[in-house]
């Protein structure tokens, strides 16, 4: 008679942070962190947070990211997750993963 609720299923998480800072990567403040998925779009925010792709930025930071208006630290971003990953995973399987080179 009552609709069942719907519980969502936790996100399973495969690594670690590749970011864990506890400050903002860009301002260096503590406070007000927001986090942030250095490849967004569809298929590529899910594969940031299975990897661990994603820092913690404050308000205004993630702001001017997610605008794109800061286009140096977008870029910034994604080449330093790609070494990351790739210092893990291999080129290969970057390039499977999310389909682009970016250094």
């Amino acid at each position: 008679m009552y609709p069942k609720p719907v519980y969502k299923k936790p996100r399973k998480i495969k690594f670690s942070p590749l970011f864990e800072l506890g400050y903002c990567f860009n301002c260096l403040r503590t406070y007000g962190l927001e986090r942030h998925h250095i490849y967004g779009g569809n298929p590529d925010r899910q594969h940031s947070e299975t990897y661990g792709l994603y820092v913690d930025l404050c308000h205004t930071c993630h702001l001017s990211v997610t605008d794109e208006k800061d286009r140096k630290l977008v870029t910034q971003l994604k080449i330093e997750g790609q070494k990351r990953f790739e210092s893990i995973h291999g080129h290969e399987e970057f390039i499977k993963t999310f389909g682009r080179n970016y250094l």
